[in-house]
């Protein structure tokens, strides 16, 4: 026996139109996860980091200035 002669012809089609839409929906959602991806790691890679921004300001200057001084003083401790 042959596998057209176990089917009927119609087979040959009704199964790939019922599937078809099934691999459409799936091909727009690894199209969206993919473009979804994309634009995170390039708004990662573009952006500077979020603690450079923080650091620019007058008190940032006091901040390095004692955290040095508590530096110092930790190795006079010791």
């Amino acid at each position: 026996h042959t596998v057209a002669g176990l089917y009927p012809s119609i087979t040959h089609w009704v199964i790939p139109i019922f599937l078809m839409p099934l691999g459409i929906f799936v091909a727009f959602i690894q199209t969206f996860v993919f473009i979804l991806l994309s634009q995170l790691y390039l708004s990662e890679v573009s952006h500077g980091a979020h603690e450079e921004h923080a650091n620019h300001g007058p008190e940032s200057e006091t901040s390095e200035k004692d955290h040095g001084q508590s530096e110092h003083t930790a190795l006079a401790v010791s």
